[in-house]
């Protein structure tokens, strides 16, 4: 009766919900069959030059399939969502483009990418290691490698590895 409906209707806004923006609702979901992380999509990432962000956030959490954390061995506590911002990534990451990263995974890895704070801005680039550091790639070739030497390299806050965008890494 009215309970196999209710049930029909959560799934089928569940479902709505997912598709329409990959993720789902806090309000909306059977947790079962989601796990919550944190939400930083407040926090802007810079694809290009990097943007400073003044205020710390209170993180809300944003819903993501189980299923995608059983299927990459990525675990919820680690991760979080941040919103892309520029084109420096493009075509890789897209400006708006929504990203899981994966906060224990703080060793720099060659030709991944991660988010980093270098001097107070944040920044998403992909690593290349050079002889005497570290280059902060940009897929898209309009945009300059940022070039790091040893020091510098060591001073950079990693905040973790992308480990998802619209397809997983």
């Amino acid at each position: 009766g009215i309970q196999s409906m209710k049930t029909n209707i959560q799934d089928n806004i569940e479902k709505n919900a997912i598709k329409e923006k990959g993720f789902a609702d806090f309000n909306q979901i059977n947790p079962d069959y989601y796990e919550p992380i944190d939400d930083f999509r407040g926090v802007r990432i810079s694809a290009g030059l990097g943007l400073e962000n003044e205020e710390q956030y209170d993180s809300p959490y944003v819903m993501v399939e189980s299923s995608w954390f059983q299927r990459t061995g990525n675990k919820s506590k680690y991760c979080a969502m941040f919103t892309v911002s520029g084109e420096s990534m493009y075509p890789t990451l897209k400006d708006g483009e929504e990203i899981i990263v994966d906060r224990s995974k703080r060793e720099l890895a060659e030709g991944k990418i991660f988010v980093l704070n270098h001097n107070g801005s944040m920044l998403v680039k992909k690593v290349q290691f050079t002889y005497d550091g570290v280059e902060l790639i940009s897929d898209n070739p309009a945009y300059r490698p940022l070039k790091l030497n040893a020091e510098e390299a060591n001073n950079l806050m990693i905040i973790g590895q992308v480990v998802r965008g619209y397809r997983d890494f």
